[in-house]
């Protein structure tokens, strides 16, 4: 019973590390820039945030993901937070793409 206990508060802490380090690791996966609308003329592409539905507005931030995926950046963020650590597009873990 003593072992078990103890295998289970290392797990506990092991846990918590990780919860711990998960925002470090979100600023590394995010690639942050500012949104350019460059085809401010063309009325029939819209670059809108996958995530929240919201139309990206001139020099807002975007966060960027090694998938190449773009999303608001606080979107992207508190969606790694909250969900499985992947891309909402593709589902790939965010973390483990090379």
């Amino acid at each position: 019973m003593y072992e078990k206990s103890k295998w289970f508060a290392k797990f506990v802490l092991y846990c918590d590390s990780l919860r711990n380090d998960l925002p470090k690791a979100i600023e590394n996966v995010v690639e942050k820039s500012r949104f350019v609308n460059e085809k401010e003329e063309a009325d029939d592409i819209e670059e809108t945030c996958a995530i929240c539905c919201e139309e990206y507005q001139s020099d807002c931030m975007i966060g960027t993901l090694r998938c190449i995926h773009s999303y608001h950046e606080e979107c992207i963020k508190k969606w790694l937070k909250r969900k499985k650590s992947s891309c909402p597009l593709w589902r790939g873990s965010a973390f483990l793409y090379q």
